[in-house]
């Protein structure tokens, strides 16, 4: 187990340091949500763990790990919740954050992009997530015109397969220092086929936001507010904007803790909330699957992919979003368990040790039963591309000061 455990450390400090690798597999298998006996709408109920099939032993033992790490300066995690069964069961904010406190998401808005694209195709406002792109600006002229481009869909946007052309070192930073970055992304030129090739492409997270307000006859904020952050009692919240006034698609949200964990257990539910159906079901399954690039391990075994602007961890059947810094959405269904954290740099606060050692641990009741799944986790929390985008929005953030 140590062995183990010390290889598996070895390659989450590795990729985070180098990036990741990305080889096509096959979709993870779904599991069926229990629904809870209560839903969080007007606010999160805490239960104890116990209550919840999980051994407080290891929860206690992991807030002090907790404590100790930020009170000695060693860590910048600014919180970090645990949800099983819709009960928050554990819960840490470091000063001066707290519950109310809004935190910047960096590139986990991605997965609140998907869910209002997946919220539209449920209302017939998208028809189809094989519409086109180019159809859909008609009223745009767009440089670079192809028949490939002519063929990207909504479907390869969610998938980050448009095959355009997108340098994952300045691309984010080129879109954001154009006077219209809907224009800047649809005149990209082509590199491949649509649906070919895996790449973290940002301009393609804004492409749906755009989508979306395109298409809604109202601005893609106020559908958010009127069709998801109303429905799941999100009240407080920030979102930057592009110069025409469309929210970054890629970027930019600000949320609650406890109202990013709303959005995983959405997810978590397949879609519903109440007895509605925001999403379609098909859309959370697809979300949850394999649809893009992953990374694999030493001996060529899938750990990691990407689905509908979302991160995929078969191994362990979770997934969810991710921002640089630490932002975390992580929606395990096999275990009904929902885990949000923020930070400042996930390079220097001790996911493994989090996840593995305790949360997973408090439910198997011994550590002896978790190593199995250590290197697949440790992976799936690598950095990879996210970093470049949250440094470049923050720069950019500094230049523009505009909040909605």
């Amino acid at each position: 187990m140590v062995q183990n455990l010390k290889y598996a450390r070895f390659v989450f400090v590795a990729l985070l340091m180098f990036g990741v690798a990305f080889v096509p597999f096959s979709n993870i298998n779904d599991v069926q949500a229990v629904e809870p006996d209560y839903w969080p709408t007007n606010g999160w109920l805490t239960s104890d763990p116990e209550d919840q099939g999980m051994n407080s032993t290891h929860i206690d033992v992991m807030d002090a790990f907790i404590q100790d790490g930020v009170d000695n300066w060693a860590w910048p995690l600014h919180s970090f919740l645990v949800i099983r069964n819709g009960y928050i069961v554990y819960e840490f904010y470091n000063s001066p954050y707290d519950q109310e406190t809004l935190h910047y998401l960096a590139s986990a808005s991605k997965t609140f992009t998907a869910a209002l694209t997946g919220i539209a195709l449920q209302e017939g406002i998208i028809e189809s997530l094989d519409d086109t792109v180019v159809d859909i600006f008609d009223d745009h002229t767009i440089a670079n015109m192809d028949t490939r481009k002519q063929a990207i869909t909504i479907q390869h946007l969610l998938t980050m397969t448009p095959g355009l052309q997108w340098d994952n070192n300045n691309g984010y930073v080129n879109m954001i220092n154009s006077p219209d970055w809907v224009q800047h992304v649809l005149d990209l030129p082509m590199t491949d086929d649509p649906g070919v090739t895996w790449t973290y492409n940002s301009g393609a997270s804004h492409l749906l936001s755009a989508i979306i307000q395109q298409l809604s006859g109202t601005t893609t904020l106020t559908f958010a507010e009127n069709r998801l952050f109303e429905t799941l009692g999100i009240d407080d919240y920030l979102w930057e904007t592009d110069p025409q006034g469309i929210p970054s698609g890629g970027a930019g949200m600000e949320l609650a803790p406890r109202s990013m964990a709303k959005l995983g257990l959405l997810y978590l539910e397949n879609g519903q909330w109440e007895g509605q159906q925001l999403l379609p079901a098909d859309f959370v399954e697809a979300s949850s699957q394999i649809q893009s690039h992953l990374t694999t391990d030493q001996e060529g075994n899938p750990v990691s992919g990407y689905g509908y602007q979302t991160w995929i961890y078969p191994l362990i059947y979770a997934y969810g979003a991710r921002g640089s810094g630490g932002q975390r959405i992580l929606i395990a269904p096999d275990h009904e368990i929902v885990v949000v954290t923020t930070a400042a740099d996930q390079q220097l606060v001790p996911l493994a040790e989090l996840f593995l050692d305790y949360i997973f641990a408090s439910i198997y009741e011994t550590p002896e039963l978790v190593p199995p799944l250590q290197g697949a986790l440790l992976i799936a929390l690598a950095a990879g591309t996210p970093i470049v985008v949250g440094a470049s929005y923050l720069v950019w953030r500094r230049r523009n000061h505009k909040h909605l």
